[in-house]
């Protein structure tokens, strides 16, 4: 099955924008939640202005994952970015096709877990956070 590069951008933009929201309340969720005890307050309008979904305001807590996934998973996609942008560069823009990447990605996760995220990031000639690839990205596939 084949995904029209359109629908696949627009799929990726919707799940971006609702992980960085969801973040987003989850950050003030915790940061004033000695205060008020955890309450839905602008989860259904920080949510709802950024994808364009109504959400009801008690599904607060069931959105909720343990350990700020949302965190995790914006961390993968400006990872896999890096990485693909890496490769590019290294290796060259047909870089799926070439046995030199498989080398480098079977060297790389040899090593498991133990090297972090960030770790990788650097090794690869990036800020952890720079999403300079992800966004470039994305505004090529606009």
């Amino acid at each position: 099955m084949r995904i029209d590069p359109a629908a696949g951008l627009a799929l990726d933009l919707s799940r971006l924008t609702r992980v960085a929201a969801k973040l987003g309340y989850e950050l003030e969720f915790w940061g004033r939640f000695r205060e008020d005890g955890g309450t839905p307050d602008g989860y259904s309008e920080k949510l709802g202005e950024a994808t364009g979904v109504r959400y009801r305001p008690d599904g607060y807590l069931a959105d909720m994952d343990a350990g700020f996934y949302s965190a995790d998973y914006l961390r993968a996609w400006i990872r896999s970015a890096q990485l693909r942008a890496y490769l590019r560069q290294a290796i060259g823009e047909e870089w799926w096709e070439r046995p030199e990447t498989g080398a480098f990605l079977r060297e790389l996760f040899l090593e498991g877990t133990r090297p972090s995220s960030e770790e990788i990031a650097r090794r690869l000639g990036y800020e952890p956070f720079d999403t300079a690839p992800l966004l470039g990205e994305l505004a090529v596939a606009a």
